[in-house]
């Protein structure tokens, strides 16, 4: 990793590599120090309900990300659906943008 990326960087970036689907990619702040990753899909389906996908949050070094489509992150931000608890978009980071 180079020394300016960060590991949510890093994370965003192979992400993206990988999921032609992903068209944006947001760091969300963590009081924990938890890299937290939103991901916007345009290849997912859409689902009432969005839940994290966690990797290691019990080490310093964990990820969590949420996967939601345009039209789901579209609501989020009128609040109209919420992202899982303790999950904001107050003082997000945009990291990607295909």
């Amino acid at each position: 990793m180079r020394k300016n990326v960060t590991k949510a960087q890093q994370y965003a970036n192979e992400h993206a590599e990988i999921d032609p689907g992903v068209i944006e990619i947001y760091s969300i702040k963590s009081k924990r120090g938890l890299v937290r990753l939103l991901e916007i899909n345009k290849l997912l389906g859409e689902r009432n309900v969005i839940e994290s996908v966690d990797f290691g949050t019990d080490t310093k070094d964990g990820l969590s990300i949420v996967d939601i489509t345009p039209n789901q992150f579209s609501l989020v931000k009128k609040g109209k659906l919420k992202l899982p608890k303790g999950w904001t978009l107050t003082g997000s980071k945009l990291l990607y943008k295909r």
